[in-house]
């Protein structure tokens, strides 16, 4: 294969990275969002750790206790 093949092939890589990327953020988001409705709607709910810091990593407030698994 040429360079010029190397190239399409690199750029599409990249582009498809980019894209899984920003599907699983936009996934993780909805999850949050799930979850802080969730949190006002069920007495007693809690937060996993993971789901804790899952949140916070993209900004979003849950106003729910976080208990260890």
């Amino acid at each position: 294969m040429n360079i010029a093949t190397w190239a399409i092939v690199a750029a599409i890589l990249a582009v498809s990275a980019l894209a899984i990327n920003e599907a699983l953020d936009r996934q993780e988001v909805g999850e949050c969002q799930k979850w802080a409705t969730q949190a006002r709607e069920y007495p007693g709910f809690f937060l996993a750790t993971w789901q804790s810091e899952q949140c916070v990593h993209h900004g979003i407030r849950v106003d729910a206790p976080v208990r260890q698994p």
